[in-house]
This record gives C-alpha cells, sequence and structure tokens, in this order.
C-alpha cells in the first residue's frame, strides 16, 4: 500500500532537511526572514558551482610556476587564464556562502546554525593550521630540492618571495577563506540578533524585508569603493591571509558575502526567488562579464602604461570594469548551472562533497608536483597539465579510500556511508530511467 504523501515527501528529503521538522522548536524567528521560503528545495546547482568553484583553486596554484607571481619565469598564455580565475573566483565564492548561510539559519534556528558553522568551517581550519600548514612548508623544501638537484631548472618559487612572505607574524595560507568566513559569521550573527531586537520594539517584518532589500542594491556599488583601495591596477583583488584580516580586503568579500544573504530572503509568490529572477538572463551576463574583462586588461595595452599606474581615471576605470566582471560573471554562472546543474546527479553532489577536501588538501602536492615536473624536458603548457591533473586523480583516489566515510569527511560534509551512496545512486538511476 502506497504511503501518505507526508511519508512519500518526507522519504526524498535528506538527513538534514528530515531533522529540521521533527525539531519543530529549532526554527528561529521571522524577524529577519519574512518570506517563508521553500525550506525543503536543496540547491543542487548551487552546491555544484561552490564546488565548481573550490576546484578551480587547483588550476590556479597548478599555474604558479608559469604565471609570475612567484616563478622565476612567466608564460602570457596561462596569465589570461589566472587573471580571468582571480577575476570572480572568490567573491562568487562568497556570494554562493552568504546565500547558504541564510538558509541554514532560517532551517536550524541561530543556536543549532552556530554549531554546525564551527564543525564546518572553525574546526577544519583549527586542524589544517596543526597538519596542512607544517606540510605545506615542507613541500616547499622538498620541491625545490627536486628542481635545484635533479634538473636544470633554477628554483621553482623565488626565495625573495618566501622571505616577504615568512616576515608576517602568522599566516593561513590559503586556508584565508575560512578565516574570513568566521569573521563574516560573527557580523552575520550580530545582525540577525540586531534585527531581532528591532522587531521585538515593534519594527515590522515588511519594513526590516524593505530596509533588507535597499541594502541588497547599494552592495555592488560599494564593492567599487573598496576596489579602488585595491594595492594593483590590473592585478586581481588584494589577499589578506593574517591573522587581522585587511579592512578593505575584508570589506570588500563582505559584500558579496551579504548579497548572497540578504537575496535569499526575497522571494515573489507569483516569479519566484530573486536570485532566479536576477540570473535568469545569464547569456547576457556572461557576454557583459567578457566585456568587462577585455576592458579591464586592454586599458593596459591600449594606454601603454605602466603595470602598477597610478592615474585616478585609468585607476577608476579599470576598478569599474572589475567591478563588473565580478559581478556579472558570478550571476551569469548562477543562471548557467541554474540551467543546467538543477536537477540531483550523484557524481556532481560527489564532486561537490570532494572539494572542500580537494582545496584544502592540494597545495602541498601541488608544490612537490612543480619540483617533480622539471625533471621532464617539455613544454610548460604540458608540466601545467600534468601537475593539475596528477594532483587532482591522486587527491580524488585519498577523498574516497581514506576521507569520505571516515573521521575527517565526516568533518568537511557530515556523515556520508556507502550504502547510503548505493541507495543514493540506485534512486536516481531510476529516476533517470
Amino acid at each position: 500500500m502506497m504511503g501518505s504523501p507526508v511519508q512519500v515527501r518526507a522519504s526524498a528529503l535528506s538527513w538534514e532537511e528530515t531533522m529540521f521538522f521533527i525539531n519543530k522548536n529549532l526554527r528561529p524567528a521571522e524577524a529577519f526572514s519574512p518570506i517563508n521560503a521553500d525550506l525543503t528545495e536543496r540547491r543542487y546547482d548551487l552546491d555544484a558551482l561552490r564546488g565548481f568553484a573550490m576546484l578551480l583553486g587547483i588550476v590556479l596554484h597548478a599555474s604558479i610556476p608559469f604565471v609570475g607571481y612567484y616563478s622565476v619565469e612567466e608564460h602570457e598564455s596561462l596569465m589570461w587564464g589566472v587573471s580571468f580565475i582571480h577575476g570572480f573566483r572568490m567573491q562568487l565564492f562568497f556570494l554562493i556562502s552568504g546565500f547558504f548561510t541564510m538558509l541554514l539559519w532560517r532551517r536550524y534556528g541561530l543556536g543549532r546554525f552556530i554549531k554546525h558553522r564551527m564543525c564546518r568551517i572553525a574546526l577544519p581550519l583549527f586542524v589544517g593550521v596543526f597538519t596542512i600548514l607544517p606540510l605545506l612548508i615542507g613541500s616547499f623544501v622538498l620541491g625545490n630540492f627536486f628542481a635545484e638537484t635533479f634538473s636544470k631548472t633554477p628554483s621553482l618559487i623565488q626565495e625573495q618571495s618566501l622571505q616577504e612572505e615568512s616576515a608576517d607574524v602568522w599566516s593561513f595560507g590559503h586556508m584565508w577563506f575560512l578565516w574570513f568566513l568566521l569573521w563574516l559569521l560573527i557580523g552575520f550573527v550580530v545582525v540577525v540578533l540586531i534585527a531581532q531586537l528591532m522587531s521585538r520594539f515593534g519594527l515590522k517584518d515588511r519594513s526590516l524585508r524593505n530596509l533588507s532589500l535597499g541594502l541588497l542594491w547599494l552592495l555592488p556599488p560599494l564593492t567599487f569603493v573598496f576596489q579602488l583601495s585595491m594595492s594593483e591596477l590590473f592585478a586581481p583583488p588584494d589577499t589578506s591571509d593574517g591573522l587581522i584580516p585587511i579592512f578593505h580586503v575584508l570589506a570588500y568579500y563582505a559584500c558579496f558575502f551579504a548579497f548572497g544573504a540578504l537575496i535569499y530572503n526575497h522571494k515573489s509568490h507569483s516569479k519566484g526567488l530573486l536570485i532566479d529572477r536576477l540570473c535568469k538572463h545569464w547569456v547576457i551576463l556572461l557576454v557583459i562579464s567578457l566585456a568587462s574583462f577585455l576592458l579591464f586588461h586592454g586599458i593596459q595595452f591600449v594606454e601603454e602604461l605602466p603595470y602598477e599606474s597610478q592615474e585616478t581615471s585609468t585607476w577608476a576605470v579599470a576598478s569599474l570594469a572589475h567591478v563588473f566582471f565580478a559581478w556579472s560573471i558570478s550571476l551569469g554562472l548562477i543562471g548557467l548551472f541554474r540551467r543546467f546543474m538543477s536537477v540531483e546527479r550523484f557524481w556532481v553532489r560527489y564532486l561537490s562533497d570532494a572539494s572542500y577536501w580537494m582545496y584544502l588538501a592540494h597545495l602541498p602536492l601541488v608544490i612537490v608536483a612543480m619540483g617533480l615536473v622539471t625533471l621532464l624536458d617539455i613544454s610548460f603548457l604540458a608540466q601545467f597539465f600534468i601537475i593539475w591533473i596528477s594532483v587532482t586523480v591522486v587527491l580524488l583516489f585519498m577523498y574516497h579510500y581514506l576521507i569520505r566515510y571516515f573521521l575527517i569527511g565526516r568533518m568537511l560534509n557530515g556523515r556520508r556511508t556507502h550504502e547510503g551512496d548505493d541507495i543514493a545512486r540506485s534512486r536516481l538511476q531510476a529516476i533517470s530511467k
């Protein structure tokens, strides 16, 4: 006999979604969330896009020996690709993180939300500081040993760059984004508490919603203000991996995070989520992003300006083009993934889960691979692909056999089992037939 509609619906929910309905007293107040969004919908498209942004980080770091940031040689063909990815990857990541932050708070309530974020963000960062960072230091030594001892290629990583970085009191390395997320989560909790307090003192939900909508549209222009404070004209946004974040860098990424969080709250019963309406014309957005990118880089060559020109008008135009690029490609990619990745696919969810581990663990392997490829007398492009593909394969192998079903995998993504994966794979195969 078929189950009731409620039973049928519950069977299709994930564990986290089912727990939301069981723990009714964990629901948050509606003060900062006046629109009752469908909390049962899982955004497979944004899961996939977040994983995509993570995996692009491996591509970026695999190109380190060839793009001039730390290396002794530079190849223009890779520089354009690296600059393109650098121009939107972390902005997109923080936008999606803000969206999921609001979703998780709405789903779990403040107390459980904080616990969830500490397990997924603070704990991996703490563990990474005592494992990944020491391995990263060792990988520099080993990689340069291979490069200098067994080949005629000079050190892959310039000693001067390492000395400049080591002068900092503390560095989170490539895990700086987790440290930024913790700062942004503190800000998010403060804003939620203030909004709930305002609601208790009589401010209507509709007024809060209008206030948040007004702030939402101010955020993209505000990123232009912080972009003007970046240290270089034609380089990607500044990074801040120290213990105390650089203000303009944190504020820049906070705009994208806040945009993602605020846009989650706005839904029309007739038109759907605002984020989907904004990204509906994703083809146009991607065309705009390409034009902005070409303008951003074209200024340097057309005007024949030095790399770090301080000319005010040029700085403003290049900064504006950079901001247009970051926002248009982020929204365009959200629309693209909504169009083609909104249906659940097991392999996509698997890679999305794996991407978190892969990004955290990849850099030591990349540095060692850099030293090893110098033993091969092949082109720089072949070396780049060998580094990228070999590290990706090794990380996927490690994830499947050492991480996914064990303690680290549970820390990063929640509990996963072989049986659960088999059930999910069979269910999706049955649906697709």
